[in-house]
C-alpha cells in the first residue's frame, strides 16, 4: 500500500482535484456525467464554447481557449468545459454550469494556489523537515458564492495584506520526525501562517519515520508512516504550543 492509499484508508482529504471541485460546487456526481460527444451537435458545442468564452471575457476581463466539452445527461443538463486563461501564464481552468447565469469557475482558485506554492513550499522547507508539499488550493471558503473578486484578480499577497476572511487555505504536507522535533517544527510552520495573515486554513501534516530517508526508493513510505495532524480553524488564534487535540497516532515511533 502506497501513502496515497493509506490517506484514502484514514480518511484524509489528501487532495483536491479540480474536477470535483466543480462537481461539489454544481450540486451533482461525476455519475451523471455523458462523456459520449456522439449526443452534443457541433452547434450546441459551439453555443456552449462561445457561452463559457464570453464569461470569462465578462467576468475576468481575459480571454479563455477552450480545449474540452463535457456535456451533462437529460437530469442534470449541466456542462463542464475546459480550458485556459491567457492571463501570461495559461491558467487551467474548469467551468460549470447549465447557463452563463449559473456558470461557476476555478480560475481564482488556480491562479492564487499556482502563485502561493512555491512561497509556502519555501516556507515549509524552513520550518519543517519537508519531504514534499502534497497539495495547496488557496481560495473561496464558500464556492458557491457569488465571485468577490472579479476583472484583474489581485496577487495572493495583497489579498493576505486585507487578511480576506473570506478565503481560505488547503494544505497537506509530509514532514520527517526530525529526530522527534515534529511538533517544535509544525508550530513554526503555523507561526509563519500567522505572520502572512493567514485566516481560515487546513493543515493537513503526515510524519514519517527519519528512516525512510535511507531507506530504497521503491519502499512504500506509507510503511513509516506514524502521525497525522488535522489541524483547522483561524490561523491568527490556532495555539501551536496545543497540538494534541489535531493529532492521530498511526504507530508509536520505535
Amino acid at each position: 500500500m502506497n501513502l496515497t492509499g493509506v490517506w484514502k484508508k484514514l480518511g484524509a482529504w489528501a487532495g483536491c482535484m479540480v474536477m470535483i471541485f466543480v462537481v461539489i460546487i454544481s450540486g451533482c456526481t461525476t455519475s451523471g456525467i455523458q462523456t459520449d460527444m456522439s449526443t452534443m451537435t457541433r452547434e450546441e458545442e459551439a453555443k456552449i464554447k462561445e457561452a463559457a468564452v464570453q464569461y470569462m471575457k465578462e467576468t475576468y476581463q481575459k480571454d479563455f481557449v477552450v480545449t474540452e466539452i463535457i456535456k451533462g445527461n437529460e437530469f442534470t443538463g449541466i456542462h463542464y468545459i475546459r480550458g485556459y486563461v491567457e492571463d501570461g501564464r495559461k491558467t487551467s481552468v474548469l467551468i460549470s454550469g447549465t447557463t452563463p447565469e449559473n456558470f461557476h469557475d476555478s480560475y481564482p482558485y488556480a491562479f492564487w494556489s499556482n502563485e502561493l506554492k512555491p512561497h509556502m513550499k519555501k516556507i515549509a522547507s524552513k520550518t519543517m523537515d519537508l519531504r514534499k508539499m502534497e497539495h495547496l488550493t488557496y481560495g473561496y471558503k464558500d464556492p458557491k458564492a457569488k465571485p468577490k473578486y472579479t476583472g484583474d484578480l489581485p496577487s495572493v499577497f495583497e489579498l493576505l495584506k486585507k487578511g480576506d476572511k473570506d478565503l481560505s487555505l488547503n494544505v497537506v504536507l509530509e514532514i520527517y520526525q526530525h529526530g522527534g522535533r515534529e511538533k517544535e517544527d509544525i508550530a513554526r510552520f503555523l507561526n509563519e501562517l500567522k505572520k502572512m495573515n493567514f485566516n481560515k486554513v487546513s493543515v493537513t501534516v503526515f510524519v514519517l519515520e527519519d528512516q525512510l530517508k535511507s531507506a530504497p526508493k521503491d519502499e512504500d513510505p506509507g510503511k513509516y508512516l506514524l502521525v497525522r495532524y488535522n489541524i483547522t480553524g483561524d490561523a491568527q488564534t490556532i495555539d501551536p504550543t496545543h497540538l494534541d487535540p489535531y493529532k492521530t497516532v498511526i504507530k508509536e515511533s520505535k
